[in-house]
């Protein structure tokens, strides 16, 4: 496999309430598009996660990558709103 099987191999969102206790999320849709393009493949990744709680929750989204792989954008809709996310290095 390109990246070893581990909890959160096929990308993962762990969210915390206000008192840092993890909170449940349901993964409702995983949808995968993959397109070649000069010899690289551009790969899509299309997760929607529901909120059980009542309350806006904080969360970390994890998504390991191959050595040689890149991400270029992470996204996600608000309510209907898109914001565009932030990543930091693995260290």
């Amino acid at each position: 496999p390109l990246v070893p099987a581990g909890q959160f191999a096929g990308g993962g969102l762990v969210a915390q309430d206000a008192n840092g206790e993890q909170a449940k999320l349901s993964l409702v849709k995983y949808h995968v598009d993959v397109a070649i393009e000069d010899g690289y493949a551009r790969t899509t990744i299309d997760q929607t996660y529901f909120n059980h709680a009542n309350w806006q929750l904080e969360g970390t989204f994890y998504f390991p990558l191959p050595s040689d792989a890149s991400l270029s954008r992470l996204a996600m809709y608000v309510d209907g709103t898109l914001m565009e996310g932030g990543m930091a290095e693995r260290d």
